[in-house]
């Protein structure tokens, strides 16, 4: 059940797809720590900048928690842009980010939980949000052995999502259930042959 072709690359896309490898080979060159600091700074300093984006992010939080001051608001958009910024930048270090790894950046608790859902033998759901590098959940659960379908949205330009899927090869679960009626049949196949799902639900 690997994610389905998209339609062909534009020469736009091409483009994008080359400054992202670019961008990817640097980071890689930084090593971990350094690769997520110059992209938290890229994020929090590029980010504000893409106005329909940042006003999105602007109009949603004072919504939803209108006790904020506009200064709150401020603050708490720069942090999400820095978060997007570490994490598209780790892509580069998803190694690094394993549960076992022998730098331990990564901890869990409740893994009891987890371990006896694989023992049960029964399909479960795994939820959770953009929070952090939101890759993590996903690499416990294949660390775990864990065979579980991970419900996600393509990237736009569909030579960067390729690039995302390699990065992400071997770290987790190579069954992809894309967002939208597509990947709704996958899910329904994945839970009737027994998988579980992994998948994160802040999005539409």
């Amino acid at each position: 059940m690997r994610s389905p072709a998209q339609n062909s690359p534009t020469l736009r896309h091409r483009f994008e797809a080359a400054l992202t490898q670019l961008a990817a080979a640097l980071f890689k060159r930084l090593g971990p720590d350094r690769a997520s600091a110059l992209g938290g700074w890229i994020g929090r300093t590029v980010g504000p900048r893409l106005t329909p984006i940042s006003s999105r992010a602007h109009r949603n939080l004072s919504a939803a928690l209108p006790e904020l001051s506009e200064a709150e608001v401020r603050r708490i958009t720069r942090e999400v842009w820095d978060n997007l910024g570490r994490t598209a930048a780790e892509y580069s270090h998803l190694e690094a980010f394993r549960l076992g790894h022998p730098e331990g950046r990564v901890t869990a608790s409740g893994l009891e939980h987890l371990r006896g859902a694989i023992a049960s033998g029964r399909p479960a759901i795994f939820v959770s949000g953009h929070f952090a590098n939101w890759e993590v959940m996903s690499t416990v659960l294949f660390e775990e052995g864990l065979t579980y379908c991970l419900v996600y949205r393509r990237a736009n330009n569909p030579l960067v999502d390729a690039a995302v899927q390699r990065w992400r090869s071997g770290l987790m679960s190579d069954q992809l259930a894309p967002k939208g009626k597509e990947g709704a049949k996958v899910i329904l196949a994945a839970l009737k042959a027994g998988q579980s799902l992994a998948m994160l639900v802040d999005q539409k």
